[in-house]
């Protein structure tokens, strides 16, 4: 699995991207380390990751949030081959992800290939379902493409703050404020039947992680503690 390619850039470009790395994750840390996330349909997940590996989908605007609630867990993550792709990369690698480099216009087929294989292996890979350029929650095939050759479950989750700041990005997004609590949402397994096209996997995927984003903004609105 390819861990990082920061050599390819100038000697520059690697010195930011190495402060970039240090304060980002300390950033991401210190954030996070306030926040009080409470786990719904938690017994899914664990269940799931014991049975065998799983391939994750959110949203991007979710990044923040999931790089510290899932750290440690040696997931590998699809990023960019750009330079702010690397820089995330960079950022998670230091909160204990792998990640591996592609886009939808540079790189994605053979990114997808390296999830793949990690997966068959027994690992786990994440995958930004409207990422990395967008637009915002609209789904794109990658996650279907892993799981249908390996028969692993598409998980979908969305990370819900009470309270955040949302930035001017085409992700919109989201920095929790600290001290705040964040609802954890997990959706219904997806398996991706071997004859089932393409375009319903997708509709089926993207049917479940709107309806997880719709239940997750509305906890708060609801006065859910």
């Amino acid at each position: 699995m390819e861990i990082d390619r920061s050599s390819e850039f100038s000697w520059w470009k690697r010195l930011q991207l190495n402060l970039i790395s240090v304060a980002g994750a300390t950033l991401v840390r210190l954030l996070n380390s306030t926040v009080r996330f409470v786990a719904e349909d938690r017994e899914t997940f664990d269940k799931l990751r014991a049975q065998g590996p799983v391939v994750y989908s959110f949203w991007h605007n979710q990044l923040l949030s999931a790089s510290y609630y899932f750290r440690g867990l040696g997931i590998v993550v699809l990023v960019s081959r750009h330079f702010d792709g690397e820089c995330i990369g960079g950022v998670i690698r230091r909160l204990g992800f792998r990640t591996a480099h592609g886009s939808s216009t540079r790189g994605g087929i053979r990114a997808l290939m390296e999830m793949t294989r990690w997966v068959d292996q027994g690992g786990e890979v994440a995958i930004t379902a409207d990422g990395p350029q967008g637009p915002v929650y609209q789904a794109k095939p990658g996650p279907i493409f892993v799981a249908r050759k390996n028969d692993a479950p598409i998980l979908c989750f969305q990370i819900e703050p009470r309270e955040y700041w949302t930035l001017h990005s085409w992700d919109r997004q989201r920095i929790p404020k600290p001290f705040t609590t964040a609802l954890v949402k997990i959706g219904e397994p997806i398996w991706i039947p071997e004859n089932e096209s393409s375009e319903k996997s997708l509709a089926r995927r993207q049917a479940e992680m709107d309806r997880i984003r719709k239940v997750s903004e509305g906890h708060w609105k609801r006065g859910s503690c």
